[in-house]
């Protein structure tokens, strides 16, 4: 996570970030190779492999464009889903609780 005590704004845009700037092992700024690079090697391996996929240049760059374009789902969870975590866990409990009630008033076994 990037800062809790961030806005949101500045929050989602970290994220979105993060897809082609990263912090290095040296803690600067760095292309993100892995995101950058790692897509085209990706795709171009699957070219060898899967059969009847198209394997020209605009197929290739298309599936490209929706790596990097769905890339940042995964650090919008990252970022947010601690926060939405921290918020519903009182409710999934109390959920739990009334589940169990009905079980037992209706002859169940509690877990």
């Amino acid at each position: 996570m990037w800062q809790t005590n961030a806005s949101i704004r500045h929050r989602i845009g970290h994220a979105l970030l993060q897809v082609l700037w990263t912090q290095g092992d040296n803690g600067k700024g760095m292309p993100n190779y892995a995101n950058l690079f790692g897509y085209a090697i990706g795709d171009e391996i699957g070219n060898l492999y899967i059969p009847g996929r198209e394997t020209n240049l605009p197929a290739s760059a298309e599936r490209y464009g929706i790596g990097l374009a769905t890339a940042p789902i995964d650090n919008f969870i990252t970022e947010f889903v601690p926060d939405v975590a921290s918020h519903i866990h009182l409710r999934v409990v109390l959920i739990q609780r009334i589940i169990n009630q009905v079980a037992r008033s209706e002859g169940g076994s509690q877990p």
